[in-house]
């Protein structure tokens, strides 16, 4: 626990928590929350949002939100979109009815992308999701195979596997930038999406939403990887689990709770002593 965070939890009335999955609450070889249970249901006795911020597909964030019996908004494609549930009215204008949700798209679609990266092709090395079918795709993730086709339902994205050099890389990021694209690293894969959508914004635009409902917020973001720096960066207490190879992200971020554990080990006993320590500072605050 950072003095920073000892400080935000002070002044809190309400907590709200944003996570990662793959690596993060997700075990990133079985993809199972077990050892988060614990701090699952502690997050549901307090009544605390959880909001999912993923670089999964919208199809495949309904299943895990489902999984977790949720009835909040989620974020998907790494920031590319945001979906809220039908009960809930989004902050934005302009969004477009999926199932049981409305989504808010902050980069553009995903043909529009195709179409920046299918000449590039010429001159760089990489296959795109676009390019593998499902069962490829299950192979590279691990997922069973009809996971891996929600994956390949993309909006706003366009996971890559990158097979050119690192110099090269450079340029194909300097190409995609004139397209208005960016290229970010994820935990398994290469990222392509609008350079105006991020998991940050996204999440800020969450939180002015439940700030809207009055009192005092204070944000939690968990993470693991590098393109989880933009949603650490705009919460309030970032805290940082282990990767499976047990060690933390570099840079950490400033004020970053580092978790003990791999996954969803360190998110279980984060989250907990968090949520422990909130409720404490709570009941110091009534007696004074």
């Amino acid at each position: 626990m950072t003095k920073q965070a000892d400080f935000i939890l002070a002044r809190a009335e309400r907590l709200i928590i944003f996570t990662d999955l793959d690596a993060t609450l997700l075990d990133h070889n079985t993809y199972r929350f077990d050892a988060a249970r614990p701090a699952l249901e502690r997050i549901r006795q307090e009544a605390i949002p959880l909001i999912l911020t993923s670089s999964k597909t919208f199809e495949e964030m309904v299943e895990w939100h489902h999984r977790l019996h949720l009835d909040v908004p989620f974020i998907f494609e790494n920031g590319g979109g945001l979906a809220f549930p039908l009960h809930m009215v989004p902050p934005a204008k302009e969004t477009v009815q999926h199932g049981d949700f409305r989504i808010q798209l902050l980069s553009p679609r995903y043909e529009a992308i195709l179409t920046v990266l299918s000449p590039l092709k010429d001159r760089f090395r990489f296959r795109g999701f676009a390019d593998l079918t499902p069962e490829a795709i299950a192979k590279e993730t691990g997922l069973p195979v009809p996971l891996a086709r929600k994956a390949k339902k993309r909006l706003c994205s366009e996971p890559i596997i990158w097979e050119d050099t690192s110099d090269k890389l450079e340029a194909f990021r300097a190409e995609l930038a004139k397209h208005g694209l960016q290229i970010i690293k994820g935990g398994r894969f290469f990222h392509v999406l609008g350079n105006q959508a991020s998991k940050g914004k996204a999440v800020t635009i969450i939180q002015q939403y439940f700030q809207q409902t009055g009192g005092r917020w204070a944000s939690i973001g968990v993470g693991d990887s590098p393109n989880d720096l933009p949603m650490l960066e705009a919460v309030d207490i970032p805290v940082v689990v282990q990767r499976p190879d047990g060690r933390y992200l570099q840079p950490l971020p400033k004020h970053a709770v580092r978790a003990e554990g791999i996954g969803p080990v360190g998110w279980n006993r984060a989250i907990l002593a968090l949520i422990q320590r909130w409720k404490t500072l709570q009941k110091r605050n009534e007696k004074e």
